[in-house]
């Protein structure tokens, strides 16, 4: 097994890197940004994260997280982002533009009506122009 490139220095540059982001002339924090200033691959910060040992680091990504989080919703609504790519993003977030509708049946009341078809004319064998002299009255 390789010796791993994770140190202080590593979890120094991450810290810098959410709260700086923008002078390393990124837009928005993120993994593969954060994994270009590191230097490392995208997987080998997957595996840091979940590494008991390295929980701070884990913690400081959850943070990375969070900021993207916000600098969407912030940079969305002031249409400083592109609306069609900010909403793509939020999905991420749990956002959705599917609308759901749900019936609240608590509040129906039920209507019966009562009809005497007993005493409607019979107008099946009678000509059309008869059902139409009823109709007319």
């Amino acid at each position: 097994m390789r010796p791993t490139k994770y140190n202080d220095e590593v979890l120094a540059k991450t810290k810098d890197y959410l709260h700086n982001y923008e002078k390393y002339d990124h837009l928005f924090p993120s993994i593969v940004g954060l994994s270009s200033v590191l230097g490392i691959a995208k997987s080998t910060i997957s595996s840091w994260k979940n590494n008991d040992d390295k929980q701070e680091f884990s913690g400081t990504l959850e943070q990375i997280k969070d900021q993207q989080h916000l600098t969407l919703l912030n940079k969305g609504l002031t249409g400083e982002f592109n609306a069609s790519i900010t909403k793509l993003m939020l999905h991420n977030f749990g956002y959705s533009d599917k609308q759901k509708f749900q019936s609240d049946t608590s509040d129906m009341m039920v209507v019966k009506l009562r009809t005497n078809f007993d005493d409607e004319p019979d107008f099946s064998g009678m000509a059309d122009d008869e059902v139409r002299a009823i109709s007319e009255g």
